[in-house]
């Protein structure tokens, strides 16, 4: 990432942080800067980043950064705000065969619907197909709750379990 393309991103975080648009959730406290976990996730995942969002994923803070990389695939590159370090690293399957996805899939979209509102009560407001590092499936709930948040409920394809529920604090971009 050049510096314009950095010093663009700063801007645009430092415009929506106190420009009046305020997140829902208490800022949680991080211990390692956006910027430095954004270094950690463009050296994981190379590309341009499309989105950047602050989540809490069971009271951990972590940036989630959309990077689109030179392949055209969109990955999610996860660092946690507390050591630095890259937790998870998934790509969305927008253009992937779904039915391969399906029959590979021993969890239906229905059942792993019903898991994910049972976790977070609420209206599911997208779904998306993934693929982690490590190769296994799941599916991704955003669910609108009934307070107004928003929460993605992600559940593993082949075993039904919640993998994670994370509850944006921020999001900027895409």
């Amino acid at each position: 990432m050049n510096k314009a393309t950095l010093s663009a991103l700063s801007m645009l975080i430092v415009a929506f942080l106190f420009g009046g648009a305020h997140a829902r959730e208490a800022m949680p406290k991080t211990k390692v800067s956006m910027e430095d976990c954004m270094f950690a996730a463009l050296e994981k995942q190379s590309g341009e980043i499309k989105e950047v969002e602050l989540e809490l994923e069971d009271g951990v803070p972590r940036y989630d950064f959309e990077i689109e990389g030179v392949d055209g695939r969109t990955a999610e590159v996860e660092c946690d705000a507390m050591t630095g370090a890259i937790v998870e690293v998934e790509w969305e399957n927008d253009d992937m065969d779904v039915d391969a996805f399906l029959q590979r899939a021993t969890v239906t979209p229905a059942q792993a619907r019903k898991i994910a509102l049972q976790r977070v009560p609420g209206r599911v407001s997208e779904i998306n197909l993934e693929t982690s590092s490590t190769g296994e499936i799941s599916y991704e709930f955003e669910i609108i709750t009934r307070d107004g948040t928003q929460a993605d409920v992600e559940v593993n394809a082949l075993t039904g379990r919640v993998v994670e529920v994370e509850r944006d604090v921020y999001e900027i971009g895409d």
